[in-house]
């Protein structure tokens, strides 16, 4: 094996896919890609992007991945480099995945030159969030500041909520605290849904501990609207009680509307009391009224 070279790889990878019954023999194959990738990972790729593209062989499909994975996981710059080259499709944000964790081998610095010579946007802004995930299991407070490199408004938006749906999980309150030293705006408003969603999920009574100790805070009525929308699934009664204090009248009416078909499911009869007696608009009482509810 050692002794072959690429084009042998290359020349394998074509008889193979021309024998019979060549998908139920993946394990020989993948045993050359590797070998293949190991030698010469740009010329791996290279070549089999170009069968891959030219003959739909499920084969080479289905080894392709792995080919970019061992060699990301042997030499990330190389590969990063070779893929912010290629066409920004999903194949190339599949194998992004892949890369990401593998990054954290170069290191934060490396990585945002990286990103930066990425020219399609969506590619740039999801490989930041990735990146930044990664950086974050073992640093969330210098993957924040790595963020902050970046245009926070514009290409590390989907970072800021990605890190605060992570960080949250380990440390809400510095996590929020974070997060609310973010410029106002969408990035935050995305950034407080997410880190609220995902500690909802997980610790309920500390998501709600803090928010009622910054009861009051209009700015923090995102973060009020997504901790209503969880909650709604195991005590819709109290989300309810959090969505009536939400002052944005617009937050107000999309909590009550994702609050109250739950509630009507779990407690009928306690729901229907509360819509007897809580007032709204003449729009949202004909939406939820029994005849009605459902038809939207």
């Amino acid at each position: 094996m050692e002794k072959l070279q690429p084009e042998d790889f290359e020349r394998f990878v074509r008889r193979f896919i021309e024998m019979e019954n060549a998908g139920e023999n993946l394990v020989e194959l993948r045993s050359f890609v590797t070998a293949w990738v190991i030698a010469d990972g740009q010329g791996a790729m290279e070549s089999l992007g170009q069968i891959r593209a030219r003959d739909r062989e499920p084969a080479v499909e289905s080894v392709f991945p792995m080919a970019f994975g061992t060699w990301a996981k042997a030499q990330p710059a190389s590969a990063a480099t070779w893929l912010s080259s290629q066409a920004p499709d999903p194949t190339a944000f599949q194998l992004l995945s892949t890369l990401a964790p593998e990054m954290r081998q170069v290191g934060r610095e490396a990585a945002a030159s990286w990103v930066r010579t990425i020219d399609d946007f969506d590619f740039r802004s999801e490989s930041i969030a990735m990146l930044a995930v990664e950086f974050g299991q073992s640093d969330p407070r210098a993957a924040a500041n790595w963020i902050s490199s970046f245009r926070m408004e514009d290409e590390g938006r989907t970072a800021a909520a990605a890190l605060a749906r992570q960080w949250v999980r380990s440390d809400g309150p510095s996590a929020l605290r974070w997060i609310r030293g973010l410029p106002p705006g969408d990035i935050r408003h995305q950034a407080l849904e997410a880190a609220a969603t995902a500690w909802t999920q997980i610790d309920p009574l500390a998501a709600s501990e803090w928010l009622e100790g910054n009861r009051g805070d209009r700015s923090l009525e995102p973060a009020v609207l997504a901790f209503a929308r969880v909650a709604a699934s195991f005590d819709p009664a109290g989300a309810m009680e959090w969505v009536e204090t939400l002052q944005d009248d617009q937050l107000r009416q999309i909590g009550m509307r994702a609050v109250w078909p739950k509630w009507r499911e779990a407690h009928p009869a306690e729901a229907a009391r509360w819509l007897g007696t809580t007032p709204m608009s003449p729009v949202l009482a004909q939406e939820f009224s029994p005849g009605t509810l459902g038809k939207r």
